[in-house]
């Protein structure tokens, strides 16, 4: 089953269902521990870098560490420039 949605500002992306790896689900707890996922707080610019950085995640180019990385480094970023 694929799934493709309709993202702010026309971007998009799709995704072929598979199960989650415990690693996948590992990392996800931990993005919703941090607070990087919570319902209150995300903006779509922080859902749009989420997206963005799972994508190679999902297709196996990129490691968990790396990918929990380089979305806190650009959250942070993100958070930065909007101060």
């Amino acid at each position: 089953m694929n799934y493709a949605p309709n993202l702010p500002g026309g971007d998009s992306w799709s995704y072929k269902y598979r199960p989650i790896t415990q690693s996948e689900a590992d990392l996800v707890e931990q993005l919703v521990a941090n607070g990087v996922c919570s319902v209150d707080t995300l903006d779509y610019e922080i859902e749009n870098i989420i997206y963005e950085e799972l994508e190679p995640l999902f297709a196996g180019a990129k490691g968990i560490d790396e990918t929990a990385s380089t979305i806190q480094n650009r959250v942070n970023l993100y958070m930065k420039e909007q101060n």
